[in-house]
């Protein structure tokens, strides 16, 4: 390479070289502050994101609290339930949208107006009477009354009410629940008619039962007087016995107007009346002594056991006194606990020799089969004369 020759006489001047200045260095005071304003920075910036993480928590919030309003909207407006608002002095405040259309009117022309004036004129008593309670201390009333729809018909409704009141214990509001019971009340009407109607067609099948058996018994006593071996007035004297105790039930029933029960003591005292006049010959000198509790036994339970005690008197009649002689037969029936019924037949005469008795004869093994048909329990016990003691479930 061909070095360029200075032009001559030219002067050369170095170049002194540059000397960098030391770093400034902050005082004490400066570094403080510096790192008190990072320090800030910091918090500010940590202040920011908790503020912007409230802030996304609070619109979360709002959106909850406007999803849960709309429901709570809905489920007001569109509930099978009336709901009226009504201050102390009797104004509407508030409906839903169920109330509006039972008083068949627009919510908004319900605000403001007297709720008395849904009420039919004939009922708007009872409505002042309960509101009037609210007014005075009451926290809830319940009541039944006429509404007006905007048909001008009226549906029956049943109203449930609380009170909600002011500082000073007054009454500020009354917030009311209403429910169209008119399908109730016409369901309850239909029902009453076919009971009534049942009531009716039972008395006239009683009715007709009670003169069937009557007519059986003429025939029955009829035969009986016109027979000549004891024997066979005896077994006719049974059957007269046992459709009597059926007609006596039946009597009962149709005199209680209850059909599905019948009370034991008007049951069975009247029976055993009829028992005496029916004991045969000389033990008519026996004696009956009943203790029958008051209490309702369910119908078929009462004719299943005053059939046994027809069976058991007529048979103590016809063996506890051979000899004839006078004594006495005790009827009693009474509550023995746990749901259980205790029924009792003893005499005070010869008694029977052993348990196999008890299997023996008709009237016996239809005791029995009672017995069964109760699901009771039968014990007896001789000496000093026979006791029956028959247990079974009062239901």
């Amino acid at each position: 390479m061909t070095k360029r020759k200075a032009n001559a006489g030219a002067v050369t001047i170095a170049a002194a070289p540059v000397k960098k200045s030391a770093p400034k260095k902050n005082t004490p005071d400066e570094m403080a502050r510096d790192n008190e304003n990072k320090r800030l920075v910091a918090d500010l910036q940590t202040h920011q994101i908790e503020l912007e993480s409230q802030n996304d928590e609070l619109k979360q919030t709002r959106g909850d609290l406007e999803d849960a309003r709309d429901r709570y909207r809905d489920l007001f407006d569109l509930a099978p339930i009336g709901y009226f608002t009504v201050s102390g002095d009797g104004l509407v405040l508030e409906a839903n949208l169920t109330g509006a259309g039972m008083a068949g009117s627009d919510r908004q022309f319900l605000i403001g107006r007297p709720f008395s004036k849904l009420i039919d004129p004939g009922d708007r008593d009872i409505y002042f009477s309960h509101l009037n309670k609210l007014a005075k201390g009451a926290n809830r009333e319940s009541w039944e009354l006429r509404m007006l729809s905007g048909e001008g018909s009226q549906f029956y409704a049943w109203f449930e009410a609380i009170a909600i009141r002011d500082q000073e214990g007054g009454l500020l509001q009354a917030r009311i629940a209403i429910t169209d019971i008119t399908g109730r009340r016409r369901t309850e009407q239909q029902i009453r008619e076919l009971l009534r109607e049942k009531d009716l067609l039972m008395q006239e099948i009683h009715h007709r039962v009670k003169n069937n058996l009557i007519t059986i018994l003429s025939l029955l006593t009829l035969h009986r007087e016109k027979m000549v071996q004891k024997e066979a007035q005896d077994v006719l004297g049974e059957l007269t016995n046992r459709l009597q105790s059926m007609m006596i039930l039946y009597d009962t029933l149709a005199r209680s107007g209850s059909y599905g029960s019948v009370n034991a003591r008007h049951y069975l005292v009247p029976l055993i009346e009829e028992m005496v006049k029916s004991c045969p010959g000389n033990n008519c000198l026996v004696h009956i002594e009943s203790a029958i509790e008051d209490f309702d036994l369910p119908a078929k339970k009462a004719l299943t056991a005053g059939m046994i005690i027809n069976e058991l008197v007529m048979n103590a009649f016809k063996y506890a006194y051979p000899a004839g002689g006078g004594g006495e037969v005790r009827v009693a029936l009474r509550g023995a606990g746990e749901g259980n019924i205790l029924l009792q037949v003893a005499d005070d005469g010869a008694g029977m020799p052993g348990g196999a008795a008890v299997q023996s004869g008709i009237g016996l093994r239809m005791v029995n089969a009672f017995v069964k048909q109760l699901r009771g329990e039968l014990s007896m016990e001789t000496g000093n004369g026979t006791r029956y003691a028959i247990v079974f479930p009062a239901g």
